[in-house]
């Protein structure tokens, strides 16, 4: 359970980046962009990406000494934090910003980048343990 815990607010701060980042660039009293959508979007995914960042620097640091299948769990992880930011972007973009619903449907395309990408760390942290692995085995069986 505490781990859950702990993933649920690693999720949060990959929303929380892009929402804040939001309330600079969206006009309040027109219900609009301040600028065009294509922007709009594109400083969003940055903002996303670095609240990612953040939060896989966070979950990374915790999982280099555990032994267990880290691309399983990355996997889990990336699934948990999905579902959450659509979650958070849905409040946002529908009820905070009243925006239509089909201006939503990209974002549960765009938001998959999390899954992916917490799954390659996963498999590249997977990798290296067995990297390490296999060398401490070789060190071992040169003595």
């Amino acid at each position: 359970m505490k781990i859950t815990i702990k993933k649920l607010l690693q999720g949060l701060i990959i929303g929380i980046v892009p929402s804040f980042v939001s309330l600079f660039i969206w006009n309040f009293k027109e219900v609009t962009y301040r600028m065009s959508a294509p922007w709009f979007i594109s400083i969003l995914t940055v903002a996303t990406t670095i609240g990612l960042a953040i939060a896989l620097k966070m979950w990374f640091i915790e999982q280099v000494d555990r032994r267990f299948n880290a691309t399983k769990e990355a996997f889990e992880t990336g699934l948990i934090w999905y579902i959450e930011l659509l979650i958070i972007y849905y409040i946002v973009a529908i009820v905070i910003y009243n925006n239509p619903i089909y201006k939503f449907y990209p974002a549960i395309i765009l938001l998959s980048i999390i899954i992916i990408i917490s799954t390659t760390i996963g498999r590249i942290i997977d990798q290296r343990k067995q990297k390490i692995c296999l060398e401490s085995n070789q060190n071992k069986s040169h003595k």
